[in-house]
């Protein structure tokens, strides 16, 4: 094939057409990258809003490293301290569905250093479970009633949904690491900032 013949075949233009694709979408996203870009401050102020129904200022608190893990009930992944003197605590609960794990929202609320209760609990994600669609608010809305100051029993019937034994224990397990955290590492510092 001659040159010639080569540009007026039907596979030069073909890569002609995808070269000019990719040149304006590259452009586009080049141009939108910034538009579109959420901070993570954005992110956690998106997160604050739909936990709380409203904008409210916080702080990131450093992790102790000592109690952000337990092999019982999981992990904790942030911590913030709301303006409002409540925590909120982002912990991933183990022991799910084929060993995956849920990842909840825990609003923990001090008085005087001292955890008094928890205030509210979102979803935040889940790795290998489900059957998710059979918890929400209602689920979650026992643990801020039964709250006596001690842990939640993942075997206990009051927060098992039937069909999802094993997503109920990762739930209480995010919970239960949530106040485990609170207990340890936030107990005696809840009023310093």
């Amino acid at each position: 094939m001659k040159g010639r013949e080569f540009f007026s075949s039907a596979s030069f233009k073909s890569i002609v057409v995808l070269i000019l694709i990719a040149v304006v979408l590259g452009g586009a996203l080049s141009i939108l990258n910034d538009v579109l870009y959420v901070s993570a401050e954005e992110e956690v102020n998106r997160a604050i809003k739909k936990i709380y129904g409203r904008e409210i200022g916080w702080e990131e608190k450093e992790l102790d490293s000592e109690f952000s893990s337990n092999e019982d009930y999981g992990e904790i992944n942030t911590v913030y301290l709301l303006e409002d003197g409540n925590y909120l605590v982002q912990s991933t609960g183990a022991d799910g569905y084929k060993k995956g794990t849920v990842t909840l929202w825990v609003v923990l609320s001090f008085d005087g250093g001292q955890l008094k209760g928890i205030e509210k609990i979102s979803y935040a994600g889940n790795q290998s479970q489900s059957l998710m669609s059979k918890f929400g608010d209602e689920q979650y809305k026992k643990y801020l009633e039964d709250f006596d100051g001690g842990y939640f029993d993942s075997s206990d019937s009051r927060y098992i949904v039937g069909g999802a034994t094993y997503t109920s224990h990762a739930i209480t397990n995010s919970v239960n690491m949530a106040l485990f955290y609170a207990e340890n590492a936030l107990g005696g510092n809840a009023d310093e900032s």
